[in-house]
């Protein structure tokens, strides 16, 4: 579980009132309505993934700031930094095989 992410170039983010949205670089009409909102939580990954913490690492975080068990947070920071990736907000970087 040590995959690493940097930031995709397909999309621009804006903090406001520490809420994170992403909205995709305009390529084509399809992606015209589309916008991202982050919780606090999804947040927390997303600035941390960016600035190239592991998925290990984003998982000591959310326990941390969030004070949920182990296997909560691993599944959380699984499912969005998945959904990050799959929307092209994210690229994995390295992966140990």
């Amino acid at each position: 579980m040590s995959r690493v992410f940097e930031k995709s170039e397909k999309v621009v983010e804006r903090c406001i009132r520490e809420e994170y949205i992403l909205v995709p670089v305009m390529s084509s009409e399809e992606n015209l309505n589309s916008l991202y909102t982050l919780n606090e939580t999804a947040g927390l990954i997303w600035r941390e993934a960016c600035a190239g913490g592991s998925e290990q690492d984003l998982v000591e975080q959310v326990i941390a700031r969030f004070e949920v068990d182990r296997e909560t947070a691993r599944e959380d920071v699984h499912h969005i930094l998945n959904d990050l990736v799959r929307i092209g907000a994210l690229r994995e970087v390295f992966h140990p095989a």
